[in-house]
């Protein structure tokens, strides 16, 4: 899943004064929850939160997030400035580009929902199948995808996905 950035390029063309060194990195998480109980569905749900952070360097070193996605970059980069404490003009080690694998990794497509839930009855029904003496049993299984890219102004652009899915058992 590609995360847009709108107006990176010009936020590290046009560092805000005192600034040396800058990074932007947006990181996505997409959850999908499901459950099922005693043989029978359980609940579901959904959620997606995306975050930018922002560090800098230079007079001061400092950072700064924020989770509106129309945020001014280049604000950002001055509240992380402001946040900063003084580093007397030094520069604290960034990406660059030539330390960056050069293109992207992207994680397996996403369950539906409905494969989820099939999982999650799979799952609970061989729980109880286990052991006769088991009187109820739950199984819930959440399916996280992340998605992070990164931009600095040393030339770096990097996108990473990855996906997990957790199952927890209780019987």
């Amino acid at each position: 899943m590609k995360i847009e950035l709108n107006g990176w390029q010009k936020a590290m063309e046009n560092l805000p004064a005192g600034i040396l060194n800058a990074e932007i990195e947006a990181e996505r998480k997409d959850t999908v929850t499901v459950s099922a109980r005693d043989g029978a569905p359980g609940s579901s749900g959904a959620s997606s939160v995306t975050t930018l952070y922002a560090r800098v360097s230079g007079d001061v070193a400092g950072t700064a997030c924020s989770q509106d996605l129309g945020a001014d970059l280049s604000r950002l980069l001055e509240d992380a400035r402001e946040a900063g404490s003084y580093a007397g003009g030094g520069t604290l080690p960034f990406h660059r580009k030539a330390e960056l694998y050069s293109g992207h990794n992207t994680a397996a497509p996403a369950s539906s929902p409905e494969e989820l839930r099939q999982l999650a009855l799979t799952l609970e029904a061989a729980v109880r199948a286990a052991e006769p003496a088991i009187v109820s049993s739950e199984v819930t299984i959440h399916e996280v995808q992340l998605s992070q890219r990164l931009v600095s102004s040393e030339g770096a652009d990097a996108e990473s996905a990855s996906r997990a899915l957790v199952a927890a058992v209780s019987a």
